[in-house]
């Protein structure tokens, strides 16, 4: 059984967990340890951005680009996690934010105008 699913787009490749991989880890660990997971790798990540902008801006290279991309990886496979709790609340909210995000841009085309 594969635990992945590969979707292309112009970008390149994603890769997304299986629902069947997700029910099996939400089953496994339960609500409350992915919540507490996901929190862990937010955190983690957190850290690596800030650490990355500081590089970014002031010149310290204590963090690499690859160190920001390796936490943001954690923090895109635990986001799923959290989504298998409750994928129809999930993608309500995920429709409720693009509306959003694509009418702030709409806005902004109209006032560079």
């Amino acid at each position: 059984m594969a635990n992945f699913i590969q979707t292309q787009n112009r970008t390149g490749t994603m890769r997304f967990l299986t629902d069947e991989l997700l029910e099996e880890l939400l089953d496994k660990y339960g609500e409350d340890e992915q919540i507490r997971q996901a929190v862990g790798e937010m955190g983690e990540f957190i850290a690596v951005a800030q650490n990355y902008h500081r590089a970014q801006k002031f010149g310290h290279r204590t963090e690499e680009l690859s160190d920001l991309m390796n936490e943001a990886a954690d923090v895109f496979f635990m986001i799923q996690q959290i989504r298998a709790i409750d994928r129809v609340l999930f993608d309500k909210f995920c429709e409720l934010k693009e509306t959003k995000v694509l009418r702030k841009l709409d806005n902004e085309k109209v006032e560079q105008k």
